[in-house]
């Protein structure tokens, strides 16, 4: 038998970007979920986990992700999101085009 243990990290907060620094699938007592772990630009760690259903509404947590990123989880990993509304049954992202825009300091 294996035990998984993860950190409980904070959820993100509205009005602030992130990286995608993982995606992991995972089970639990409400049924399976995706758990996506985030990094802010001061390289603070943040999670949410994406409970998955056949449908799930736009405004979820996993909607309003798949919405913006593509149904693909795995293929969300180093993308860079804005978090617009992260209030229950209104959550909302943006993506961040990264390809035009530099770093501080680089």
């Amino acid at each position: 038998m294996k035990i998984n243990v993860y950190q409980k990290l904070p959820e993100p907060e509205s009005g602030k970007e992130y990286t995608i620094t993982k995606v992991e699938s995972g089970k639990g007592q409400y049924g399976e979920y995706i758990r996506v772990t985030l990094e802010d630009n001061e390289h603070k760690q943040y999670s949410t986990a994406l409970w998955i259903k056949d449908t799930v509404s736009a405004k979820s947590k996993a909607g309003s992700f798949a919405i913006v990123l593509g149904n693909d989880p795995q293929e969300w990993v180093g993308k860079h999101i804005k978090i617009i509304s992260w209030t229950p049954k209104n959550r909302q992202i943006q993506a961040i085009d990264t390809s035009t825009t530099t770093k501080k300091g680089k």
